[in-house]
């Protein structure tokens, strides 16, 4: 498995928007155009915000498109498989 390695951009990016949303935040994904926050399981909605208030608050502080995805567990996926 992979190393995940949080440097301290990132590490920045997640505890702004924790900050602003009250979510917890397990990882983000920079790129040119979009910044993706994987949310913990269960806080997708504090994180998106009433009618999307935070991810257009957090779009205006970033200057790029957010995009919030809740996390899921990979032993619930393997579960479902046949």
């Amino acid at each position: 498995m992979e190393e995940i390695v949080i440097n301290q951009d990132t590490l920045q990016r997640i505890n702004l928007v924790t900050r602003v949303t009250s979510a917890r935040v397990k990882d983000c994904i920079d790129e040119e155009e979009i910044i993706v926050f994987i949310i913990e399981k269960g806080d997708i909605s504090l994180a998106v915000g009433t009618k999307g208030e935070h991810v257009a608050r957090l779009k205006k502080i970033f200057g790029k498109t957010v995009q919030m995805i809740e996390s899921v567990s990979y032993t619930h996926l393997r579960a479902h498989e046949t």
